[in-house]
């Protein structure tokens, strides 16, 4: 009798202690400060954190079940669909950047794609977890036009020129012709 009060103990014990551990990474994943998506194998959405359902612009319950073909045009999500097939069967993480346009709004993402296995070892989803960088890309976009174009007049400037050059060059345009003019007095 003794033992079967001792085998319960710790039952219950364990029980509690998985319980704790899941809402441990529940709250993990719940409050994560990337999106976090976790697809079947064949594009169906079977969970999602709120982070992800705001980056798609939606609530989570608008997005539980949902296939790729659901949310995406044909070709998006063709694109989104090989990702998660190339990611389930392989070892490692891939890694892409995406541009995804909600409500004429275009967003950029990183995003990780790792396939989920079973005790097993049997595939059972791609696990995505993407990071906002639609503020990175506007930076780097900045930096290019400034490396290119002249502040005050926003005019090419000499490095556009000179990487243009560059460029026409070396894939043989040849007959190239270069006219300059001066139409500020500045050189």
């Amino acid at each position: 009798l003794a033992e079967i009060k001792d085998e319960n103990a710790m039952r219950v014990k364990s029980e509690a202690a998985l319980r704790e551990s899941e809402e441990r990474y529940r709250a993990i994943f719940e409050h994560s400060g990337v999106g976090i998506v976790y697809f079947s194998p064949n594009g169906t959405i079977i969970s999602l954190n709120n982070k992800a359902a705001s980056n798609m612009g939606g609530a989570l319950e608008e997005y539980i079940g949902k296939s790729l073909n659901e949310m995406f045009a044909k070709d998006e999500a063709d694109i989104y669909q090989t990702r998660i097939e190339s990611a389930a069967s392989s070892d490692v993480s891939h890694v892409y950047e995406s541009c995804i346009v909600r409500n004429s709004i275009p967003k950029w993402y990183f995003s990780t794609y790792t396939r989920v296995t079973s005790a097993s070892g049997r595939v059972i989803g791609v696990l995505i977890a993407s990071q906002d960088i639609t503020e990175r890309k506007q930076a780097e976009e900045e930096i290019r036009h400034l490396a290119f174009f002249d502040y005050l007049t926003n005019v090419y400037n000499r490095r556009y020129f000179e990487s243009e050059f560059a460029r026409l060059v070396a894939e043989s345009s040849f007959p190239l012709s270069i006219i300059t003019g001066d139409i500020n007095g500045l050189k």
